[in-house]
């Protein structure tokens, strides 16, 4: 399992029609066959990519009295796993990629940012320091941006409005070209899918050739 923790959306509802409107009903949970529930927790990558989205603001688990995480029976399965012999070299081999990739760099760098912002449980009322945090949070943002757009051979921009400008003319290329940039998490996904073939086509090619 490759990319972010789902966001433990763990159960069913049917909605049922009224004279007016309708009413929701949960009616049934989601179990994996070792018995776990998927609500709150979700399913855990085993190579995890930065969080952007934020899963604690958008998960099931944000809403009044959602039902808890719990476990029942697990179902009888024989259990397989083919990658996890290799998981660990496909771990380090990853981290060793994406330390120096401006793509994640920038990824990471957000994710962190907004996670230490959904720490935070109290804000000023003061006009003066509410605009003196926000001057910090732009200047933060721009420098970031400029970073990666540097690292990718292009020109900084001075201020986010030309930021956001820029990404309105590379949209509208886009469409009229019929053409999209790569994604760096496709790519990178790519590079682990290789890994794993050449790591376990070497494992058996060795077990083959000694028998």
């Amino acid at each position: 399992m490759i990319g972010t923790q789902t966001f433990g959306k763990g159960t069913v509802q049917t909605l049922v029609p009224l004279n007016r409107g309708q009413l929701k009903i949960t009616e049934a949970k989601f179990y994996r066959v070792s018995g776990d529930s998927t609500q709150h927790q979700g399913i855990i990558p085993d190579i995890a990519y930065p969080d952007v989205f934020g899963i604690d603001d958008i998960g099931e688990s944000t809403l009044e009295d959602a039902l808890i995480w719990d476990t029942i029976k697990p179902a009888p399965y024989r259990e397989g796993n083919a990658v996890r012999p290799y998981l660990e070299r496909l771990r380090v081999n990853h981290e060793r990629r994406v330390s120096q990739d401006p793509d994640f760099v920038y990824l990471r760098s957000m994710s962190d940012w907004r996670k230490e912002k959904r720490a935070e449980t109290h804000i000023s009322l003061n006009q003066t320091t509410r605009l003196s945090e926000k001057e910090a949070d732009d200047l933060w943002r721009l420098e970031l941006e400029n970073t990666l757009l540097v690292a990718n051979g292009e020109n900084p921009v001075k201020s986010l409005k030309e930021l956001e400008e820029l990404k309105s003319r590379r949209e509208a290329e886009k469409v009229s070209e019929s053409s999209e940039d790569p994604d760096p998490l496709i790519v990178e996904t790519g590079h682990i899918l290789k890994d794993y073939i050449n790591l376990s086509g070497v494992n058996r090619h060795t077990a083959q050739a000694s028998n």
